[in-house]
This record gives structure tokens, C-alpha cells and sequence, in this order.
């Protein structure tokens, strides 16, 4: 091999060798910017969730302060916290349907809407209830001998509990009826219904019968009354009839 030739072959050797380093150098450069750049989004990443975690724990808190104030009656409290979930507690419309069915003395069934109704003990009733989303619903019934029955949430009329899932409900459950007594006097149904539970009406509910205090409890769903008046998120609606002595 001549000179020429073992000349052209070194520099082509160093020549390659050259081009070999600087590959290196820019795969190197390479590796280092992709990791640069993975760290980077892997930091962003990691804040978001860091910010989202604390945006939903301000959420539950809110939310915990909301519920606990309604659970109180305190709806002013309630509204101060301006959340939209506040918002979608009391000012979206909870539809409730409430039915009186009753058996005349005809043996024909019959719904009434309207209140004021004479009944004998030969005329029952049951009552029918549409739920259209998910709620928490009591049935209070003051008799004509001054107390109240609850007719819901309780076992010896309907097996269901609450909260509610949308659907039909009937008090008392399958094919049975409500017979009054043979005395006179006049019976209030009452149907309360919310998106949160009643705490303190369930507390006054629990007590026996001689235990419960009967202005209290008057109080209370005079109270819901007027606060279904004012929030369409409180479902309020009552029923009343008389004895009528056979």
C-alpha cells in the first residue's frame, strides 16, 4: 500500500472517530434534556395533584360546614358559605309527589288532594309517595289524641330506609291499609323531604311516646314549613281529615 493510500485511510479512520465522539456527545446532550424535561413534568404533575388534593379537601371541609349547619337549622349559616353546593341543597327543586288514597264506603278507591276530608273507621287510607331523587323523607302523623306517629322511616309500615333512592313508595307497604279509630277529632299527615338528614327531628322522634315534647316537635316542622317556603330544596307538604263517627 502505497502512502497515499495509508494517508487516506488514517483520516478516514479520525474521521469517523470524530463523527463517533460527537454522536456520543449529542446522544449524551440528548438523555440529559429528556430527563430534564420528564423531572420537570413530573414536578408540574405532582403540583397539580398536590393543588387539586387540596381543592377537594377545601370542597369536603365546605361541604362538612354546610351540612352541619343544616342539620342544625341553620339555614342562614347554611347560605353564608355561598358554595354551589350550598346553592344545589336549597334552591334546586326537590319534587316530591304525595297522594292520600283512601277506600270509601262504596268499596271504591279514591285519591284526594284535597285536605279537609271526613272519615269513619270503615273508610282506611294509605298514602303514595313518588321519589325523584335521592332524598332523605319523613311521614308524621298527628293523631286526634295529640301525638305523633311516624309513619316513615319505620318498619311496621314500610321496610325501606332512608336516604331514598328515586322510585314509589307506599305507607303501609304491599296491600294494606290504614284504619282510624272511632273517636272524634282531626289527623295531620305531614311529609318533610331534603337532600340531608334530619338530625335533630330524628333525635325528637326517637324518644316514646311520653317522652316526646309535643311543642318541640311543633316547632320544628312549623320551622321547616317555612323554610320549604323560602328553599324549594325542602320538600313540605300536609294532609289533614276528621272522624266522622259511624
Amino acid at each position: 500500500m502505497n502512502l497515499e493510500s495509508r494517508l487516506r485511510k488514517k483520516y478516514t479512520r479520525k474521521r469517523i472517530a470524530t463523527i463517533i465522539k460527537y454522536l456520543k456527545i449529542a446522544l449524551l446532550l440528548f438523555l440529559i434534556g429528556l430527563a430534564a424535561f420528564i423531572w420537570t413534568h413530573d414536578r408540574k404533575t405532582i403540583g397539580q395533584s398536590e393543588k387539586d388534593a387540596v381543592n377537594n379537601g377545601n370542597d369536603l371541609d365546605e361541604r362538612m360546614q354546610v351540612l352541619a349547619a343544616l342539620e342544625e337549622n341553620d339555614f342562614d349559616r347554611a347560605v353564608k358559605e355561598k358554595s354551589l353546593y350550598s346553592q344545589h341543597l336549597l334552591n334546586d327543586s326537590l319534587k316530591i309527589s304525595f297522594n292520600f288514597n283512601y277506600l270509601s264506603n262504596d268499596d271504591s278507591e279514591k285519591v284526594s288532594a284535597a285536605t279537609g276530608l271526613n272519615l269513619g273507621n270503615d273508610e282506611p287510607y294509605y298514602l303514595s309517595v313518588d321519589v325523584h331523587e335521592n332524598c332523605y323523607l319523613y311521614l308524621l302523623q298527628h293523631t286526634n289524641e295529640g301525638k305523633w306517629v311516624i309513619l316513615f322511616p319505620n318498619e311496621k309500615y314500610a321496610m325501606l330506609r332512608n336516604p331514598l333512592a328515586l322510585g314509589h313508595l307506599r305507607i303501609p307497604q304491599e296491600d294494606k291499609w290504614i284504619y282510624i279509630a272511632n273517636k272524634p277529632g282531626r289527623d295531620h299527615i305531614v311529609l318533610l323531604a331534603s337532600r340531608w338528614r334530619q338530625k335533630q327531628l330524628e333525635s325528637m322522634l326517637a324518644k316514646t311516646k311520653d317522652e316526646q315534647d309535643e311543642n318541640q316537635l311543633a316547632d320544628y316542622i312549623e320551622k321547616q314549613r317555612e323554610a320549604s317556603r323560602s328553599y324549594p330544596g325542602i320538600a313540605f307538604s300536609e294532609f289533614q281529615f276528621s272522624h266522622k263517627l259511624n
